[in-house]
């Protein structure tokens, strides 16, 4: 089996799964999710764990993992568009 990722959840979920399934061999393969949606679609990738749900009847999709996600932008960008939030940002000494 070969599995695209971009999780780091991986190691626990890929244990579990050699638990489960002991003779299945596993090859991890770091890629985007495009490049993990086109490989499925040509049979080059069995399984591909990818952030947004695939809108294609041909493929099967679960959710996986649910997680946080959030923004970024530049300082200087955030000054300009006169971002407020009351979400303390990453930059030390700074709140919003």
């Amino acid at each position: 089996m070969i599995v695209g990722f971009r999780t780091d959840r991986l190691p626990t979920a890929l244990g579990q799964f050699a638990v489960v399934y002991p003779d299945t061999r596993v090859t991890v393969v770091h890629s985007s999710s495009a490049s993990q949606l086109d490989a499925v679609r040509a049979g080059e990738l069995d399984v591909g764990l990818v952030r947004d749900r695939p809108n294609n009847p041909l493929l099967d999709a679960v959710v996986a993992v649910r997680e946080s996600m959030g923004v970024i932008l530049a300082a200087v960008r955030a000054e300009e568009i006169g971002w407020n939030s009351p979400i303390r940002t990453a930059r030390p000494g700074k709140t919003r």
